[in-house]
Parts: C-alpha cells; structure tokens; sequence
C-alpha cells in the first residue's frame, strides 16, 4: 500500500496525532507516520490478511493517538510529574510555612510598632494582625510558586536531556547500539514466535533497544534497534519488562 492511498480510517488516527502536536511537526510526523501504517499493511497483506483487516491491526498496534502524540511531543505537558511529586511536596511543606512565616511575622513586627501610639488596643491589634495575614498569605503564594517553577524546570531539563541520550545513541557507540535493525518489528514478531524472550535494555524518546534472549528468558543472544513508532508501540512500557509469548503474534 503506497502512503498517499491511506483509508480514511488512517488519515482520521494520523490528524488526531497530529492536532496534538507543535505545529511545526505536524508535517513531518505524518508523514513519517504514513510510511509506517503504509509498510505495516502491506506486511499484514504480505502474511495472508485482508487489506483492511491488516490497516486496523496496524493501527491497534501504534495504540492511542494521545500516547503515539507524546513520544513525539518536545517535553512533558504536565506542570509536575509522578516521578517528582512527592519531592515537589516535600519542598512545599518547608517553603509555604518559612515564607508565609517570615513575611507575615516581618510585617506584624512592623506594625505592632508602626501603630504603638493608639489607645484602642481593638484598633490597635486589628491594623496590626491584617496586614501580617496578608503577607503570611503572601508568602505562601510565593512559596507555592517557587516549588512549582522548580520542579517544573527540572521535568523539562530532564526531557531535554533525554532527547540528547536518543540523538547521541543513535550517532555514536554506548549503551545503545547504534545501528537501527531493518524491519525490527517483524524480526521481533518472528523470535516471540519462536517461543524465545525479549527485554527492553534501554529506551529514549527516540530509540528503543530490545535484547534478545534465550527461550529461558537467561542469555542475551542479539539485538533489535528501532525508532519505527509501530516498534516503538510495541514494545512500550517499563525498562526491563520481559515479554515471551510462546505462540505467534498477530499480524
């Protein structure tokens, strides 16, 4: 199937990944996508299948847009992330009290002074406890703000730093091995066939490794290097999650 006879069914999943991302990779992530359903149908026909049979398979296996859309997107779209959280609210329960503290005993002490002289000791504490409550308030806000623009830096460093390792893996030798297989993904549909395991070694928003292990899930006997999103889909999940399912896979 060539990528400009695409069904609508596809073109429909292709533009919600698409709306979901910077408008400057719309383009070149359709298009990228395209050759990717176009390959993964026509492998489908190839092993026996209805064309439209194989296009829905190929889409099932790409997963949700919204999913396929952030392996794709320039960061995280969240302030805060799961992996941070509770640093972020540990940094929280000593900013909001130290600073809502410090401002609103700074500016009690103030105006216990400021407003001495006043004979009414009602007035006398009503204008000297607001404002210190204003800037207890204050300090809190700003102690808030101060923990999220953090963390929030942090999570969008540390994605920045992620899409390097990828682009570095796939130019120089490391951890990664730097030549992508051909077909990664029907060469892992055959070793699940066979019976055998496989583990993701390592993974980056643009590149997974996957080693190839004996059907004892014990040695490392090869290697599949892809940044396909139809490989990347499947084999999402955690590092070091082991798959073997003994019996062929879907097409």
């Amino acid at each position: 199937m060539s990528a400009s006879t695409l069904t609508p069914r596809t073109e429909s999943y292709l533009h919600e990944v698409a709306r979901r991302l910077p408008p400057r990779a719309r383009e070149d992530v359709s298009r990228e996508l395209r050759g990717t359903v176009a390959d993964m149908v026509d492998d489908g026909v190839a092993h026996g299948l209805p064309p439209a049979e194989a296009e829905r398979r190929a889409l099932e296996e790409l997963g949700d847009p919204a999913l396929l859309a952030e392996d794709y997107g320039p960061g995280p779209r969240h302030l805060i992330g799961p992996e941070h959280y509770h640093d972020f609210l540990e940094l929280l329960k000593v900013l909001v009290p130290v600073l809502a503290g410090l401002f609103g005993g700074l500016t009690l002490i103030g105006r216990l002074f400021g407003e001495a002289g006043r004979e009414d000791l009602v007035t006398y504490l009503v204008l000297s406890l607001a404002p210190a409550v204003g800037a207890a308030i204050q300090g809190a806000l700003m102690g808030a703000g101060i923990a999220v623009v953090v963390f929030a830096v942090v999570e969008r460093t540390e994605a920045a730093e992620a899409v390097g390792r990828g682009a570095r893996a796939r130019g120089h030798n490391g951890a990664m091995t730097t030549r992508e297989t051909p077909d990664a993904l029907a060469a892992l549909r055959r070793w699940e066939a066979s019976g055998a395991a496989w583990v993701v070694r390592s993974a980056t928003p643009g590149a997974v490794v996957v080693d190839l292990l004996t059907c004892d899930a014990g040695e490392v006997v090869g290697q599949l290097v892809s940044s396909e999103p139809g490989f990347l889909a499947a084999v999402r999940g955690a590092p070091g999650d082991v798959r073997s399912t003994g019996e062929p896979p879907e097409a």
